[in-house]
């Protein structure tokens, strides 16, 4: 019987605070106002949104270039492979490097067509020093599950990519730890 009577002492509460004081029985009057503006799809100018409180700027908006990077290029090292998602392009680019083998490797890069035109140690290995310029640089050497970024500025050509580890009479190269790309 208790629960009955706070029942209903809870239910007057609510209907007394949403109750209207005003004598009529009519609902408020309220008013709602949307404006849509729709544009022809073939002028753009017309769609922009406009913002009141800065309506006199005279800014117009920077888009970004369709060419801009999105973001690091992703390179696979491996138990003798290198791999790369996507193409590449010219100009200054990051590489994410992750080490996914089992085995320490690294990543290098250099100007080339492939690894037999590169100028090699007794190893296999790339002499990257006989490459001088055409040499642009490598990261250190990453454990298996490493990862680590590194950039180049890279002009349109063919390119290198490449693991130059050697232990005695074996190297990472000449296992067949290369890839030949174009940068366009």
């Amino acid at each position: 019987m208790r629960r009955i009577a706070a029942l209903i002492a809870i239910a007057a509460l609510f209907f007394a605070a949403c109750g209207d004081d005003s004598e009529s029985s009519d609902p408020p009057e309220t008013t709602t106002t949307t404006t849509t503006t729709e544009a022809p799809a073939d002028d753009p100018a017309e769609s922009e949104i406009v913002d009141d409180d800065h309506a006199d700027d005279t800014s117009t908006p920077v888009d970004e270039p369709d060419d801009a990077p999105a973001g690091p290029t992703a390179v696979g090292l491996a138990e003798f492979s290198v791999t790369v998602d996507g193409d590449i392009a010219a100009g200054v680019q990051t590489f994410a490097v992750t080490n996914e083998g089992q085995f320490p490797h690294e990543f290098g890069i250099a100007m080339g067509t492939s690894y037999e035109d590169l100028p090699k140690l007794e190893t296999g290995a790339i002499d990257e020093e006989a490459l001088g310029a055409d040499f642009l640089g490598k990261t250190e050497i990453l454990d298996a599950g490493a990862m680590t970024e590194v950039g180049f500025d890279l002009a349109p050509g063919d390119y290198v990519l490449f693991c130059n580890i050697a232990f005695g009479p074996n190297s990472h190269a000449a296992s067949g730890q290369t890839l030949s790309v174009s940068v366009g």
